[in-house]
Protein backbone atom coordinates (compact mmCIF):
# COMPACT_ATOMS: atom_id res chain seq x y z
CA UNK A 1 0.00 0.00 0.00
CA UNK A 2 1.42 3.30 -0.82
CA UNK A 3 0.72 6.44 1.25
CA UNK A 4 0.19 10.13 0.01
CA UNK A 5 -0.18 13.29 1.87
CA UNK A 6 -1.30 14.62 -1.38
CA UNK A 7 -0.08 15.72 -4.71
CA UNK A 8 3.52 16.42 -5.08
CA UNK A 9 4.74 20.29 -5.02
CA UNK A 10 4.80 21.67 -8.44
CA UNK A 11 7.53 24.75 -8.69
CA UNK A 12 5.72 27.15 -10.79
CA UNK A 13 8.23 28.06 -14.38
CA UNK A 14 5.71 31.28 -14.67
CA UNK A 15 6.29 33.55 -11.96
CA UNK A 16 4.36 36.98 -11.38
CA UNK A 17 6.20 40.13 -10.73
CA UNK A 18 5.17 39.65 -6.56
CA UNK A 19 6.90 35.80 -7.09
CA UNK A 20 9.79 36.84 -9.13
CA UNK A 21 10.69 39.55 -5.93
CA UNK A 22 10.22 37.43 -3.62
CA UNK A 23 12.27 34.51 -6.00
CA UNK A 24 15.16 36.66 -5.97
CA UNK A 25 15.16 38.93 -2.45
CA UNK A 26 14.48 42.13 -4.35
CA UNK A 27 11.02 44.59 -3.92
CA UNK A 28 8.28 44.45 -6.58
CA UNK A 29 9.94 47.75 -7.73
CA UNK A 30 13.29 46.48 -8.24
CA UNK A 31 11.70 43.53 -10.46
CA UNK A 32 9.41 46.28 -12.21
CA UNK A 33 12.94 48.44 -12.76
CA UNK A 34 14.40 45.09 -14.09
CA UNK A 35 11.62 44.66 -16.46
CA UNK A 36 11.41 48.21 -17.62
CA UNK A 37 15.22 47.89 -18.48
CA UNK A 38 14.52 45.02 -20.32
CA UNK A 39 17.21 42.91 -18.56
CA UNK A 40 14.90 40.05 -18.05
CA UNK A 41 12.14 39.08 -20.56
CA UNK A 42 8.64 38.88 -19.41
CA UNK A 43 5.57 36.47 -20.62
CA UNK A 44 2.46 38.29 -21.63
CA UNK A 45 -1.01 36.70 -21.42
CA UNK A 46 -3.43 38.81 -21.75
CA UNK A 47 -2.90 42.09 -19.43
CA UNK A 48 -0.55 40.29 -17.13
CA UNK A 49 3.29 39.98 -17.04
CA UNK A 50 4.99 36.85 -15.91
CA UNK A 51 8.74 36.30 -15.27
CA UNK A 52 10.01 32.51 -16.77
CA UNK A 53 12.47 31.58 -13.44
CA UNK A 54 14.72 29.61 -15.71
CA UNK A 55 14.93 33.82 -17.14
CA UNK A 56 15.85 34.86 -13.39
CA UNK A 57 18.50 31.97 -12.72
CA UNK A 58 20.08 33.23 -16.20
CA UNK A 59 20.03 36.57 -14.71
CA UNK A 60 21.80 35.94 -11.70
CA UNK A 61 24.43 33.75 -13.44
CA UNK A 62 25.20 36.90 -15.71
CA UNK A 63 25.40 38.71 -12.84
CA UNK A 64 27.41 36.83 -10.84
CA UNK A 65 31.42 38.26 -10.00
CA UNK A 66 34.14 36.80 -8.64
CA UNK A 67 35.08 37.71 -5.25
CA UNK A 68 38.07 39.68 -4.47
Amino acid sequence: MVCQDGPAAVKPVLLTVEQAAAYLGRTKEAVQHLIAERKVPVVRADRRVFLDARDLDQWIEQNKERGL
